[in-house]
Protein backbone atom coordinates (compact mmCIF):
# COMPACT_ATOMS: atom_id res chain seq x y z
CA UNK A 1 0.00 0.00 0.00
CA UNK A 2 3.02 2.51 0.12
CA UNK A 3 4.17 1.57 -3.26
CA UNK A 4 0.84 2.33 -4.94
CA UNK A 5 -0.19 5.73 -4.50
CA UNK A 6 3.83 6.69 -5.87
CA UNK A 7 3.68 4.61 -8.56
CA UNK A 8 0.07 6.33 -9.45
CA UNK A 9 2.21 9.69 -10.64
CA UNK A 10 4.86 7.60 -12.38
CA UNK A 11 4.69 6.11 -16.09
CA UNK A 12 4.65 2.38 -14.68
CA UNK A 13 0.83 2.31 -15.03
CA UNK A 14 1.08 -1.68 -15.42
CA UNK A 15 3.14 -2.64 -12.01
CA UNK A 16 0.39 -0.02 -10.54
CA UNK A 17 -1.99 -2.68 -11.76
CA UNK A 18 -0.18 -5.68 -10.45
CA UNK A 19 0.10 -3.74 -7.23
CA UNK A 20 -3.51 -3.00 -7.30
CA UNK A 21 -4.74 -6.98 -8.47
CA UNK A 22 -2.19 -8.43 -5.54
CA UNK A 23 -3.79 -6.01 -2.59
CA UNK A 24 -7.22 -7.10 -3.90
CA UNK A 25 -6.49 -10.63 -4.01
CA UNK A 26 -4.66 -10.42 -0.38
CA UNK A 27 -7.16 -8.34 1.09
CA UNK A 28 -10.75 -11.29 -0.29
CA UNK A 29 -8.10 -13.75 0.99
CA UNK A 30 -8.33 -12.19 4.49
CA UNK A 31 -11.71 -11.77 4.28
CA UNK A 32 -12.37 -15.24 4.39
CA UNK A 33 -10.41 -15.28 8.10
CA UNK A 34 -12.47 -12.66 9.80
CA UNK A 35 -16.22 -12.19 10.65
CA UNK A 36 -17.15 -9.37 7.94
CA UNK A 37 -19.85 -7.39 9.03
CA UNK A 38 -23.41 -7.36 7.23
CA UNK A 39 -23.09 -3.61 5.95
CA UNK A 40 -19.58 -4.56 4.30
CA UNK A 41 -21.43 -7.69 2.36
CA UNK A 42 -24.65 -5.37 1.87
CA UNK A 43 -21.70 -2.82 0.50
CA UNK A 44 -19.96 -5.44 -1.67
CA UNK A 45 -23.24 -6.75 -3.18
CA UNK A 46 -24.28 -3.13 -3.90
CA UNK A 47 -21.38 -1.99 -5.82
CA UNK A 48 -21.46 -5.71 -7.85
CA UNK A 49 -24.79 -4.55 -8.89
CA UNK A 50 -23.94 -1.28 -9.56
CA UNK A 51 -21.16 -1.85 -11.41
CA UNK A 52 -23.00 -4.04 -13.37
CA UNK A 53 -24.99 -1.42 -15.03
CA UNK A 54 -22.09 0.16 -15.34
CA UNK A 55 -20.48 -2.13 -17.48
CA UNK A 56 -23.57 -2.56 -19.56
CA UNK A 57 -23.80 1.38 -19.76
CA UNK A 58 -19.87 3.00 -19.63
CA UNK A 59 -17.23 1.83 -21.86
CA UNK A 60 -15.32 -1.00 -20.11
CA UNK A 61 -12.10 1.76 -19.35
CA UNK A 62 -14.64 3.56 -16.99
CA UNK A 63 -16.32 0.22 -15.66
CA UNK A 64 -13.05 -1.42 -14.81
CA UNK A 65 -11.59 1.94 -12.99
CA UNK A 66 -14.72 2.99 -10.73
CA UNK A 67 -15.08 -1.03 -9.65
CA UNK A 68 -11.29 -1.45 -8.70
CA UNK A 69 -11.57 2.14 -6.85
CA UNK A 70 -14.82 1.27 -4.84
CA UNK A 71 -13.87 -2.75 -4.54
CA UNK A 72 -10.48 -1.79 -2.97
CA UNK A 73 -11.69 0.64 -0.54
CA UNK A 74 -14.17 -1.24 0.46
CA UNK A 75 -12.07 -4.13 0.67
CA UNK A 76 -10.05 -2.45 3.49
CA UNK A 77 -12.65 -1.23 5.45
CA UNK A 78 -14.02 -4.93 5.62
CA UNK A 79 -10.62 -6.38 6.99
CA UNK A 80 -9.05 -3.78 8.72
CA UNK A 81 -12.36 -3.05 10.91
CA UNK A 82 -11.75 -6.64 11.89
CA UNK A 83 -8.42 -7.09 13.06
CA UNK A 84 -6.19 -6.02 15.47
CA UNK A 85 -3.16 -4.64 12.85
CA UNK A 86 -1.43 -1.21 13.57
CA UNK A 87 2.40 -1.55 12.14
CA UNK A 88 3.25 1.59 14.70
CA UNK A 89 7.16 1.53 13.31
CA UNK A 90 6.63 1.56 9.66
CA UNK A 91 3.85 4.06 9.83
CA UNK A 92 6.17 5.74 12.11
CA UNK A 93 9.39 5.96 9.71
CA UNK A 94 7.34 6.60 6.70
CA UNK A 95 6.02 9.28 8.44
CA UNK A 96 9.44 10.42 9.32
CA UNK A 97 10.74 9.59 5.40
CA UNK A 98 8.32 12.59 4.53
CA UNK A 99 8.92 14.97 7.27
CA UNK A 100 13.20 14.99 6.55
CA UNK A 101 12.44 14.79 2.75
CA UNK A 102 10.35 18.48 3.03
CA UNK A 103 13.05 19.61 5.86
CA UNK A 104 15.78 18.96 2.92
CA UNK A 105 13.97 20.41 0.08
CA UNK A 106 13.51 23.55 2.14
CA UNK A 107 17.30 23.40 3.14
CA UNK A 108 19.12 23.05 0.09
CA UNK A 109 16.16 23.64 -2.41
CA UNK A 110 17.02 20.72 -4.39
CA UNK A 111 13.98 18.44 -5.77
CA UNK A 112 14.94 15.51 -6.05
CA UNK A 113 11.74 13.32 -6.49
CA UNK A 114 9.82 16.42 -8.72
CA UNK A 115 12.19 16.18 -11.26
CA UNK A 116 12.06 12.11 -11.73
CA UNK A 117 11.57 11.87 -15.31
CA UNK A 118 9.47 8.89 -14.80
CA UNK A 119 7.37 11.02 -12.89
CA UNK A 120 3.68 12.61 -15.11
CA UNK A 121 3.98 15.46 -14.52
CA UNK A 122 7.84 15.64 -14.57
CA UNK A 123 8.93 19.03 -12.99
CA UNK A 124 5.39 20.60 -11.97
CA UNK A 125 6.05 20.64 -8.44
CA UNK A 126 10.02 21.64 -8.74
CA UNK A 127 10.74 25.23 -6.79
CA UNK A 128 7.05 25.04 -5.83
CA UNK A 129 6.71 22.43 -3.09
CA UNK A 130 7.56 19.05 -2.46
CA UNK A 131 5.63 16.12 -3.11
CA UNK A 132 6.60 13.41 -0.96
CA UNK A 133 6.76 9.77 -1.25
CA UNK A 134 3.01 10.04 -1.87
CA UNK A 135 3.46 11.44 -5.20
CA UNK A 136 1.38 14.23 -4.55
CA UNK A 137 1.85 17.53 -1.67
CA UNK A 138 -2.15 16.84 -1.70
CA UNK A 139 -1.75 12.98 -0.36
CA UNK A 140 1.54 13.56 1.70
CA UNK A 141 -0.12 16.35 3.42
CA UNK A 142 -3.08 14.72 3.93
CA UNK A 143 -1.07 11.20 5.79
CA UNK A 144 0.46 13.49 7.87
CA UNK A 145 -2.15 15.58 9.09
CA UNK A 146 -3.93 12.36 9.59
CA UNK A 147 -0.80 11.39 11.95
CA UNK A 148 -1.07 14.95 14.04
CA UNK A 149 -4.66 14.64 14.69
CA UNK A 150 -4.00 11.15 16.36
CA UNK A 151 -1.42 12.14 18.49
CA UNK A 152 -3.36 15.44 19.24
CA UNK A 153 -6.11 13.26 20.10
CA UNK A 154 -3.82 11.47 22.54
CA UNK A 155 -2.82 14.49 23.76
CA UNK A 156 1.39 13.01 23.02
CA UNK A 157 4.58 14.21 21.74
CA UNK A 158 3.20 17.83 21.77
CA UNK A 159 7.04 18.57 20.27
CA UNK A 160 6.54 16.09 17.82
CA UNK A 161 3.12 17.75 16.87
CA UNK A 162 4.58 21.06 15.97
CA UNK A 163 7.30 19.79 14.16
CA UNK A 164 4.46 17.79 12.04
CA UNK A 165 2.41 20.83 11.24
CA UNK A 166 5.74 22.91 10.16
CA UNK A 167 5.91 20.30 8.24
CA UNK A 168 2.55 20.89 6.62
CA UNK A 169 3.34 24.46 6.14
CA UNK A 170 6.25 23.13 3.94
CA UNK A 171 4.06 20.77 1.61
CA UNK A 172 1.65 23.74 1.56
CA UNK A 173 -1.68 21.64 0.63
CA UNK A 174 -3.91 23.87 2.41
CA UNK A 175 -6.89 21.68 2.21
CA UNK A 176 -5.40 19.37 4.94
CA UNK A 177 -4.59 22.47 6.83
CA UNK A 178 -7.82 23.62 7.07
CA UNK A 179 -9.43 20.44 7.75
CA UNK A 180 -6.89 19.65 10.51
CA UNK A 181 -7.92 23.19 12.01
CA UNK A 182 -12.23 22.26 11.68
CA UNK A 183 -11.35 18.64 13.15
CA UNK A 184 -9.40 20.70 16.03
CA UNK A 185 -12.07 23.71 16.42
CA UNK A 186 -14.69 20.31 17.11
CA UNK A 187 -12.81 18.78 19.64
CA UNK A 188 -12.36 21.99 21.49
CA UNK A 189 -15.97 22.65 20.69
CA UNK A 190 -16.99 19.37 22.14
CA UNK A 191 -15.11 19.87 25.81
CA UNK A 192 -16.18 23.12 26.79
CA UNK A 193 -19.75 22.61 25.92
CA UNK A 194 -21.76 20.22 28.19
CA UNK A 195 -23.73 18.82 24.95
CA UNK A 196 -22.53 16.86 22.17
CA UNK A 197 -23.16 17.81 18.75
CA UNK A 198 -23.08 15.24 15.76
CA UNK A 199 -19.58 15.65 13.74
CA UNK A 200 -21.40 15.28 10.22
CA UNK A 201 -23.50 18.25 11.38
CA UNK A 202 -20.94 20.24 12.69
CA UNK A 203 -18.87 19.98 9.25
CA UNK A 204 -22.27 21.51 7.55
CA UNK A 205 -22.62 23.86 10.19
CA UNK A 206 -19.09 24.87 9.55
CA UNK A 207 -19.14 25.01 6.05
CA UNK A 208 -22.05 26.84 5.73
CA UNK A 209 -20.11 29.70 8.05
CA UNK A 210 -17.15 29.61 6.06
CA UNK A 211 -19.14 29.84 2.78
CA UNK A 212 -20.87 33.15 4.71
CA UNK A 213 -17.93 34.73 4.95
CA UNK A 214 -16.78 33.41 1.61
CA UNK A 215 -15.73 36.99 -0.06
CA UNK A 216 -13.92 37.92 3.12
CA UNK A 217 -12.01 35.25 2.98
CA UNK A 218 -10.92 35.18 -0.68
CA UNK A 219 -9.81 38.69 -0.01
CA UNK A 220 -7.41 37.80 2.82
CA UNK A 221 -6.13 34.92 0.81
CA UNK A 222 -5.50 36.62 -2.17
CA UNK A 223 -2.88 39.14 0.53
CA UNK A 224 -1.06 36.03 1.35
CA UNK A 225 1.92 34.52 -0.34
CA UNK A 226 1.48 31.22 -2.01
CA UNK A 227 -1.81 30.64 -0.78
CA UNK A 228 -3.12 29.59 -4.04
CA UNK A 229 -6.23 31.56 -3.75
CA UNK A 230 -7.24 30.77 -7.08
CA UNK A 231 -8.88 27.80 -6.50
CA UNK A 232 -10.64 28.72 -3.67
CA UNK A 233 -12.03 31.86 -6.10
CA UNK A 234 -12.99 28.81 -8.92
CA UNK A 235 -14.53 26.57 -6.55
CA UNK A 236 -16.72 29.40 -4.42
CA UNK A 237 -19.60 30.02 -7.89
CA UNK A 238 -19.79 26.23 -7.98
CA UNK A 239 -21.13 25.83 -4.20
CA UNK A 240 -24.11 27.98 -5.21
CA UNK A 241 -24.96 26.87 -8.48
CA UNK A 242 -27.14 24.03 -8.82
CA UNK A 243 -26.39 22.42 -12.32
CA UNK A 244 -22.83 21.94 -10.28
CA UNK A 245 -24.66 19.01 -8.27
CA UNK A 246 -26.49 17.30 -10.83
CA UNK A 247 -23.84 14.86 -10.93
CA UNK A 248 -23.90 14.00 -7.50
CA UNK A 249 -27.96 12.40 -8.41
CA UNK A 250 -26.36 9.55 -10.98
CA UNK A 251 -27.62 6.23 -10.29
CA UNK A 252 -24.86 4.31 -12.24
CA UNK A 253 -21.20 4.94 -11.98
CA UNK A 254 -20.18 7.29 -14.89
CA UNK A 255 -16.43 8.45 -16.28
CA UNK A 256 -15.71 11.35 -14.33
CA UNK A 257 -13.25 12.81 -17.21
CA UNK A 258 -16.09 13.16 -19.23
CA UNK A 259 -18.85 14.94 -16.46
CA UNK A 260 -15.39 17.25 -15.99
CA UNK A 261 -15.29 18.02 -19.58
CA UNK A 262 -18.79 19.64 -19.46
CA UNK A 263 -18.46 21.25 -16.37
CA UNK A 264 -14.82 23.12 -17.45
CA UNK A 265 -17.89 24.25 -20.17
CA UNK A 266 -20.03 26.17 -17.87
CA UNK A 267 -17.51 27.16 -15.10
CA UNK A 268 -13.83 27.38 -14.64
CA UNK A 269 -11.52 25.57 -17.77
CA UNK A 270 -9.89 23.76 -13.77
CA UNK A 271 -13.09 21.58 -13.75
CA UNK A 272 -14.36 19.64 -10.88
CA UNK A 273 -12.44 20.88 -8.17
CA UNK A 274 -14.62 18.72 -5.20
CA UNK A 275 -13.76 14.90 -4.30
CA UNK A 276 -16.72 14.36 -2.93
CA UNK A 277 -18.55 15.59 -6.61
CA UNK A 278 -15.76 13.25 -8.38
CA UNK A 279 -16.87 9.93 -5.80
CA UNK A 280 -20.70 10.48 -6.80
CA UNK A 281 -19.75 10.42 -10.21
CA UNK A 282 -17.75 7.29 -10.27
CA UNK A 283 -19.57 5.32 -7.70
CA UNK A 284 -23.44 6.98 -8.20
CA UNK A 285 -25.62 7.94 -6.11
CA UNK A 286 -26.40 5.04 -3.49
CA UNK A 287 -23.28 3.39 -3.82
CA UNK A 288 -21.46 6.27 -2.99
CA UNK A 289 -24.32 7.57 -0.24
CA UNK A 290 -23.55 4.07 1.54
CA UNK A 291 -19.57 4.06 1.19
CA UNK A 292 -19.41 7.50 2.94
CA UNK A 293 -21.76 6.40 5.40
CA UNK A 294 -19.78 3.23 6.26
CA UNK A 295 -16.36 5.47 6.02
CA UNK A 296 -17.84 8.16 8.38
CA UNK A 297 -18.36 5.01 10.98
CA UNK A 298 -14.71 3.63 10.73
CA UNK A 299 -13.45 7.41 11.79
CA UNK A 300 -15.04 8.35 14.40
CA UNK A 301 -12.21 11.34 16.17
CA UNK A 302 -11.92 12.56 12.53
CA UNK A 303 -14.96 12.32 11.21
CA UNK A 304 -15.07 16.57 10.21
CA UNK A 305 -11.53 16.41 8.92
CA UNK A 306 -12.70 13.73 6.50
CA UNK A 307 -15.57 14.91 5.42
CA UNK A 308 -13.57 18.49 5.04
CA UNK A 309 -10.99 16.98 3.11
CA UNK A 310 -13.74 15.85 0.36
CA UNK A 311 -14.01 19.27 -0.49
CA UNK A 312 -11.39 19.46 -2.23
CA UNK A 313 -9.68 15.63 -2.67
CA UNK A 314 -11.13 12.34 -2.26
CA UNK A 315 -8.10 10.30 -1.23
CA UNK A 316 -9.80 8.29 1.36
CA UNK A 317 -11.78 6.34 -2.05
CA UNK A 318 -8.41 6.24 -4.12
CA UNK A 319 -5.47 5.89 -2.03
CA UNK A 320 -5.99 2.53 0.11
CA UNK A 321 -3.21 3.68 2.29
CA UNK A 322 -4.87 6.44 3.16
CA UNK A 323 -8.21 4.62 4.06
CA UNK A 324 -6.28 1.82 6.16
CA UNK A 325 -4.63 4.52 8.31
CA UNK A 326 -7.78 6.50 8.69
CA UNK A 327 -8.63 3.08 10.56
CA UNK A 328 -5.76 2.03 12.17
CA UNK A 329 -5.28 5.15 13.94
CA UNK A 330 -9.15 5.69 15.29
CA UNK A 331 -9.04 2.09 16.50
CA UNK A 332 -6.08 3.40 18.78
CA UNK A 333 -7.38 6.39 19.63
CA UNK A 334 -10.43 3.83 20.67
CA UNK A 335 -8.14 1.63 22.55
CA UNK A 336 -6.17 4.41 24.56
CA UNK A 337 -9.44 6.11 25.80
CA UNK A 338 -10.74 2.90 27.09
CA UNK A 339 -7.70 1.63 28.94
CA UNK A 340 -7.70 5.41 30.27
CA UNK A 341 -11.38 5.15 31.33
CA UNK A 342 -10.54 1.30 32.66
CA UNK A 343 -7.89 2.99 34.22
CA UNK A 344 -9.52 5.93 36.11
CA UNK A 345 -12.11 3.20 37.10
CA UNK A 346 -9.94 1.10 39.03
CA UNK A 347 -8.53 4.10 41.21
CA UNK A 348 -11.83 4.12 42.99
CA UNK A 349 -12.36 1.13 45.15
CA UNK A 350 -14.96 1.58 47.76
CA UNK A 351 -15.87 4.70 46.61
CA UNK A 352 -12.58 6.24 48.21
CA UNK A 353 -9.69 7.34 45.43
CA UNK A 354 -6.27 5.57 45.36
CA UNK A 355 -3.67 8.54 45.09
Amino acid sequence: MFMHPFLSVTEFDAVQVVFEIVLILLLIAGLFLVNVKKIDIFLLVVLFFFSTLSLLLNEITVFLLNFKMFLLTILVIAYFSKIQFYPRKVILYFLLLNVLYAIYVKITGNYILENLYFLKKEGFYAESRPIGFLGSPHATSTFIAIYLLYLFNLGRYRLFQLLLFLTLLIYSSWTALAAFFAQVIFIIFDKITPFKINQVIFFFLFLFSTLLIGDLLLKFLVDVPGSRYYSVDAMLPMFFDVRFYEPLLTMYPQSSESVIQLQEQEFANIGNEFGLVKIFIEGGFVLSLLLIYRVVGCVKYMVVFLLTTTLHYSFFANIPLIMFLFIVLNKDILQARCADYIRRKAMVVDGCKIH
